[in-house]
């Protein structure tokens, strides 16, 4: 971009020359303090700006952080996040200058500045909603240009706002004052906007004046963030005043550019100029019914336009919003038209991001099945290969035992109830073609000497001591390993006393495994080992083994009879387990949704998938799974309402889709189940509970309990971190995860860093606690780990307690051996600013006194359940080098000291 100064020094053009590269070198150093340019040209600054705002300088890739005063040039990138915005201001060396408002998740890029005869700001709004306010149009030279995908606006002394639509591409154009000329991006911008009035163009609209309508505020508000709804009725004193002098211009019969049939001059103005005068307020008072700002943030709002206006009549009082005509300067049967055709634009969109969404879905699954069909052949390979070598290996074994050895290892497999293994054979040398002697026939009669022993030695059974080994199989216990089928019928794999190597396939139902105590009666297993993790033995003796699932999930278990020391190889045997990905008759599944965004399904336990996502943008939420051939139907169970998956039929798959939810709950979990069923109507494998979690959960997704059945204190300290805390009593042994109305429970515990804990039989995780006053621990649910501080200083008679310190954080008590009949809590703090304050929490079913120095200062009760108190009021205690600080609290008649001990004071 070339910008001409006129009438500059030679110093000063040397000056703009030197910044103008340190701006290409350093964009960061395109903040001026007090910007001076010539009065014809137009440089945007960044005025104020909240949450994350980022900028990417022209020609560059890399985004830098915005700034209050960084100046934004052309070809400036400048987008807002979720959480943030931005007011810019076009600086043209008057007071009056325009300011443009960034909403949420907005990108916008300076295409234009220049100022040759007039001055003429091009701006792109590339995704987003904006709210410009433009007010320094003085000459018919001069110009405002916005552009979006699918729209142009030329502006002319004017307040409006635009919202663009990523997801379907439409613009929507609100105009509260002034006249916005409008057309779509390949044309000139002729068709004129008035207040009151909006217009929606979409990619396929090729006449935008038969898209004008009244204002629909509430759609508006819906997509418009609350920064920008604050920042229009902020321009209330303005709006109100340029819509005066549209009404006059009316009234002079010159308010018009053109005759036009979008707005209709009635002989009595009176309606046009109520509405105009209530525009902000029935803004304002939907913004409040759809919660898009809470109440306070938008009457702040009210407050700062109030006070700039001087006439009482035209204050804002949301106590006396009148509603809008809508048929006051605009026709009805126009506004409606252009909502119908909306409406069938969004349809028709729908329906081809279904089509598109159906083809990807092929392609995906015809990837899929060829991924799986060469993943299945060479598991298949392999294991074919590995049965070779077992069955060579297990031939050589046989070979070298004696007849008697034979025998008996024959009798031990039938006590297992496994197959008599067959007699290995001979590998015969070929015969060459032609001929039957020479050494090709020669090896096929040597077998026969060698089976002549085993008639021999028929009568060894006789004697009386094989019989008596023949009850003991009856009451002997089960050795091995217990699982489930598909059906979660109960399935066995006994141990053998000679094998060392087993390899079993579960289905996907099998969360985990019980392995016996024992490899045999006199032969203990004494530690398991599985995916890097060590496993004791529960209660019952037996150990509970999880089992991952996936494609790159393999579970190899060792097992160990002796010590873990070098050169016991022959005390292991290992085991493994390959677990199926998903439910019988599934062969893939994912969520979807209203963006196209995929998630996977994680197992949380038997029977139980979950999937979910941190943000709460999910809408509308799809299934897809593909199915085996036996597969007929898939059957979707909501609160009681059951529905079908619609069902796509391929050459070589099958597939079932379907929308399950078109409005979901924000920061909490949904559940459904899936049920599939054959040709004959019955049931294939068992039901499937679904959970989708969207966004993060306000409150724990579980029960957390102490051992006596106590519901544990829970609040909710860092959502994004998802970290809660958790308050007990100091007694509390132990911690109950317990499953919620819903049937949720973690996958998994892990305890400090150290120890993970499964759900028991009962579905609950119990953990012993630590000796100490707090334990940290990490609930896998899946999608996402909870992490929960616990507290176990709550002092009996409690409901509530805690003391933060200056800094807000949390002082944690341990509990010392009761001196005389009075507790005593101890907390250590390493250092504490005298002059500072102290926070109470306290809360309980009755009246809790705090004593100073014997003193009461204060009653906490559930009306007013804290207090800051100055920590120099505290009764100070020099102990050694230490200096403490005490404080008393009467619970339930008992009184508890409290002795907060400080390594440093200052």
């Amino acid at each position: 971009m070339h910008v001409h100064f006129k009438e500059e020094s030679e110093l000063r053009k040397a000056l703009i020359r030197l910044l103008s590269a340190l701006l290409v070198a350093l964009p960061l150093l395109g903040v001026l303090a007090e910007p001076t340019f010539a009065a014809s040209s137009r440089v945007a600054i960044i005025k104020s700006l909240t949450g994350e705002v980022s900028v990417q300088k022209a020609g560059g890739s890399k985004s830098f952080k915005a700034f209050a005063k960084m100046s934004l040039n052309q070809g400036d990138i400048i987008t807002s996040g979720p959480k943030g915005s931005a007011v810019l201001q076009f600086a043209n060396g008057s007071s009056e200058d325009d300011q443009m408002t960034l909403g949420a998740d907005t990108s916008m890029t300076f295409a234009k500045v220049s100022d040759k005869k007039g001055t003429v700001t091009k701006v792109s709004v590339l995704k987003g909603n904006v709210w410009s306010h433009v007010k320094s149009i003085k000459s018919a030279e001069d110009a405002f240009q916005l552009e979006t995908p699918t729209a142009s606006m030329g502006v002319r002394g004017t307040n409006f706002a635009v919202v663009v639509d990523p997801k379907t591409g439409t613009t929507t154009l609100l105009v509260l004052s002034g006249i916005v000329q409008t057309g779509l991006p390949s044309a000139p911008a002729t068709v004129p906007v008035y207040p009151t009035q909006q217009i929606q163009l979409n990619p396929s609209d090729r006449q935008p004046e038969a898209k004008i309508a009244f204002a629909d505020l509430n759609a508006f508000v819906q997509s418009a963030s609350s920064e920008l709804v604050q920042a229009i009725i902020k321009q209330a004193p303005e709006i109100n005043q340029e819509n005066e002098a549209f009404i006059q211009r009316l009234q002079n019969g010159n308010g018009l550019l053109q005759p036009t049939s979008s707005f209709q001059i009635p002989s009595d103005l009176s309606p046009v100029q109520q509405n105009l005068e209530q525009l902000v307020g029935n803004l304002a008072q939907k913004a409040i019914e759809q919660n898009k700002s809470i109440s306070s943030d938008i009457q702040k709002a009210i407050d700062e336009a109030n006070s700039k206006m001087t006439d009482l009549m035209k204050k804002l009082d949301l106590g006396n919003v009148k509603p809008l005509d809508p048929a006051a300067g605009t026709d009805p049967s126009q506004s409606a038209s252009a909502k119908n055709a909306q409406a069938e634009y969004e349809a028709q969109l729908k329906e081809e991001q279904m089509k598109q969404m159906q083809e990807l879905q092929k392609k995906m699954l015809d990837m899929l099945k060829k991924i799986q069909e060469e993943k299945t052949r060479l598991t298949q390979q392999n294991r074919n290969r590995q049965m070779v070598l077992d069955q060579q290996a297990l031939d050589a074994y046989l070979k070298g035992m004696t007849d008697a050895e034979r025998q008996a290892f024959e009798q031990n497999r039938a006590a297992l109830g496994l197959p008599p293994v067959a007699t290995p054979a001979p590998t015969p040398t070929p015969v060459s073609p032609g001929g039957s002697g020479g050494s090709g026939g020669s090896p096929t009669p040597t077998p026969a000497p060698t089976a002549t022993p085993t008639p021999t030695a028929s009568p060894s059974p006789t004697p009386s001591a094989t019989p008596t080994t023949s009850p003991s199989p009856t009451p002997a216990p089960f050795y091995g390993v217990k699982y489930a089928d598909a059906k979660g019928e109960p399935l066995q794999l006994a141990f053998a006393p000679d094998q060392h190597v087993y390899e079993m396939k579960v289905s996907a139902n099998n969360a985990d495994l019980t392995i016996t105590g024992n490899i045999s009666a006199d032969l203990p297993i004494k530690k398991i080992w599985s995916n890097d993790i060590s496993y004791t033995p529960n209660a019952d003796g037996e150990f509970r083994i999880p089992l991952r699932s996936g494609s790159e999930a393999d579970n190899v278990i060792s097992i160990w009879t002796s010590d873990e020391e070098p050169g016991n190889d022959e005390s292991v045997s290992t085991l493994y387990v390959e677990r199926a990905d998903t439910p019988e008759g599934i062969i893939s599944w994912s969520a979807m949704d209203q963006d196209e965004h995929w998630f996977d399904w994680y197992n949380i336990a038997s029977n139980k998938y979950a999937a979910g996502t941190r943000s709460t943008d999910t809408e509308r939420l799809a299934l897809q799974i593909q199915v085996e051939e036996n597969v007929e139907s898939i059957h979707v169970g909501v609160d009681g309402v059951g529905a079908d998956l619609s069902r796509f039929d391929g050459e070589d798959y099958r597939i079932f889709f379907g929308e399950i939810f078109d409005s979901l709950a924000a920061n909490q979990a949904t559940s459904f189940t899936l049920t599939l069923k054959d040709a004959e109507g019955r049931m294939i494998g068992q039901p499937q509970q679904m959970f989708w979690m969207n966004g993060i959960p306000e409150s724990l997704l579980f029960e957390l309990r102490d051992g006596s059945g106590t519901p544990a204190r829970v609040n909710l300290e860092d959502a994004e971190e998802m970290n809660f805390s958790a308050d007990v009593s100091p007694a509390t042994e132990e911690i109950v995860f317990a499953p919620n109305e819903m049937g949720l429970v973690p996958l998994s515990v892990l305890a400090n860093g150290e120890n993970t804990y499964l759900p028991s039989t009962d579905g609950l995780i119990r953990i012993p606690l630590m000796e100490g006053p707090d334990q940290v621990l990490f609930a896998d649910m899946g999608p996402f780990v909870i992490r929960i501080h616990l507290y176990k200083d709550l002092p009996d008679g409690l409901n509530a307690f805690q003391v933060k310190d200056p800094n807000g954080d949390r002082l944690v008590w341990n509990k010392k051996p009761v001196e005389g009949e009075q507790p005593v809590y101890r907390a250590l703090l390493y250092s504490l600013e005298f002059e500072s304050s102290i926070e109470f929490e306290v809360n309980s079913g009755q009246e809790v006194e705090l004593y100073i120095s014997g003193e009461k200062r204060y009653t906490f009760n559930s009306v007013y359940p804290t207090f800051t108190f100055p920590v120099s009021e505290l009764k100070r205690v020099e102990e050694g080098p230490f200096t403490s600080y005490e404080f008393d609290l009467t619970i339930q008649g008992v009184l508890n000291r409290f002795i907060i001990t400080i390594e440093s004071l200052s």
